[in-house]
């Protein structure tokens, strides 16, 4: 069925390792972790967890990002 083309849109999609990028860009334009933590409602510890690939990208660090999790198909490659 998605193989269609008849669901979905097409987005910009980004990794694991797009969004540690665009994390500590932010933290940077913070100013520190604890600023950026402070601002955002977010546990510094959960942010170093991110940065460090032994945490999953939650919805609230996302939207601190100004991005939304969405789904995309499973390509045979991966």
């Amino acid at each position: 069925m998605l193989e269609s083309g008849n669901v979905g849109s097409h987005l910009l999609t980004l990794d694991d390792k797009d969004i540690v990028f665009l994390l500590k860009a932010a933290i940077e334009q913070e100013g520190s972790m604890s600023a950026f933590s402070r601002r955002y409602g977010l546990q510094r510890a959960v942010l170093s967890q991110v940065i460090n690939g032994k945490r999953a990208v939650s919805s609230p660090l996302a939207k601190a990002l100004g991005l939304r999790k969405v789904y995309t198909p499973q390509r045979d490659n991966e």
